[in-house]
């Protein structure tokens, strides 16, 4: 695993999926030879974004996010945004519940805590659905097994938020045993989903993105962990520890969200750049049209031709 996130490893699939193409390729909209450019870059004729011949499978090299079409990119955009939401919002849950803890839970305040968090957990299996598309699986060979234990691991979020919310109303340990055991391997699918990021990061030339996912990948498992290590009654000194830890968890899943959300700021910019590309070729096709009928319109047709004179048979 180790050798897996090591940054010189990354960089070195990095310079796999950048490679120039090597073939003779036209621009869609001008049929520029863009062999030596990379796929999802500008044409440097008419900027228009160079997009591989064979449908949506991306071949090596390219920005995976805006090689896509719309329909592509607004599920990666929505995604991103639904995915930025619930970390900020479990960020500012957990830590108004360790602000009100200090002076003693209710059970009222414990049960709302609890259903925020099954709200945010259905909208995080959502998330993740829409950010695990076929085309990850098609560009990078290691993610197509990786989208499915994704998706299916993050709907054990919710199961394991209705286990907590049945057990805290029952004062049942047996469900909420199973409650943290699902919520476990919740967990450890949003780690995949990290890693997978890195790479999606890197084919958007993101590394700052990059680096903060691998720090996430690293620490944010140490940080969920530690405070269950903890009991439920200890003495008050504990608790100094103990906040420290939830610090650190509340950083790095700060550190996820400022990720995604510059990843979803990308996806944004980018498919608005695309659009006003579009917008501003069409206008240039309409103008080139109107001058074409004025050019028409103000050449005067040639004058009818005149039959032939016979000339007289030389005798």
């Amino acid at each position: 695993m180790s050798g897996f996130l090591a940054s010189k490893y990354l960089k070195y699939r990095n310079a796999i999926y950048r490679r120039a193409i090597d073939e003779d390729l036209s621009c869609t909209e001008c049929g520029y030879n863009v062999r030596g450019l990379t796929y999802g870059r500008a044409c440097p004729e008419c900027a228009t974004p160079i997009e591989p011949a064979g449908g949506d499978i991306l071949p090596a090299g390219g920005d995976i996010l805006l090689t896509g079409g719309p329909a592509a990119r607004r599920a990666w955009a929505i995604g991103f945004a639904i995915a930025f939401l619930c970390l900020v919002g479990a960020v500012g849950a957990r830590l108004m519940l360790l602000v009100l803890g200090a002076r003693g839970l209710s059970d009222a305040t414990v049960s709302v805590y609890l259903e925020f968090g099954l709200v945010l957990s259905f909208l995080w299996a959502i998330a993740a659905w829409l950010l695990t598309p076929r085309v990850l699986g098609a560009r990078f060979m290691f993610m197509g097994t990786l989208r499915w234990v994704v998706r299916f691991s993050q709907l054990l979020w919710p199961l394991g938020y209705m286990c907590w919310i049945t057990g805290f109303s029952d004062s049942s340990s047996w469900w909420i045993m199973w409650g943290r055991l699902l919520r476990l391997g919740a967990g450890a699918g949003a780690i995949v989903l990290a890693v997978m990021l890195i790479a999606v990061a890197y084919s958007a030339q993101r590394e700052n993105v990059a680096r903060r996912l691998r720090a996430v990948a690293w620490l944010l498992p140490i940080a969920t962990l530690l405070p269950h290590a903890f009991p439920l009654s200890m003495p008050w000194f504990f608790l100094v520890p103990l906040g420290m830890i939830l610090l650190l968890w509340a950083w790095m899943m700060i550190l996820y969200a400022l990720a995604v959300g510059e990843l979803h700021r990308h996806v944004r910019w980018g498919t608005l750049g695309a659009s006003r590309l579009a917008s501003r070729q069409e206008r240039v096709a309409e103008t080139r049209r109107a001058y074409d009928r004025a050019l028409e319109a103000s050449v005067r047709p040639p004058p009818p031709s005149q039959p032939d004179i016979p000339m007289p048979d030389d005798e």
